[in-house]
């Protein structure tokens, strides 16, 4: 019985090769934006539970920035200002039984989470697509 062989040649690999570096390049730049972005979407959600009862924590006591980037992650990050810290940390985990704790930071975060998750996936499939 012969044996038959077959042959496949691709060329054109160094030209997939700059491309695909191409779009990695564009796609971490639309990444970093959107998780700016992102982090901006979590702020509004904090803002929109943060109690209301006394300060100006809900107006002005939030701001995100970009934060760290490495070569497997890129980051932003929601801060509390240093002088409403203290009226943020009382509220989300209480002092003692006469003030209980009353959480809105990470019921924000559980509730946009996936917005945010999706908001950053769209950008992304703007870049591929």
């Amino acid at each position: 019985m012969a044996r038959r062989t077959t042959r496949i040649t691709i060329t054109g690999m160094d030209e997939l090769e700059r491309a695909l570096k191409a779009k990695s390049e564009e796609a971490r730049t639309v990444v970093k934006g959107a998780v700016l972005e992102g982090a901006g979407i979590f702020r509004a959600e904090v803002e929109t539970r943060a109690p209301r009862d006394e300060g100006t924590l809900a107006e002005e006591g939030f701001t995100e920035k970009e934060g760290y980037e490495t070569d497997r992650s890129l980051n932003a990050i929601v801060t509390i200002t240093d002088r409403k810290f203290e009226y943020a940390f009382y509220n989300e985990f209480g002092v003692d039984p006469r003030q209980p704790a009353r959480p809105f930071i990470r019921p924000a975060f559980d509730a946009a989470k996936k917005r945010v998750i999706d908001f950053i996936e769209g950008k992304l499939r703007r870049v591929f697509v």
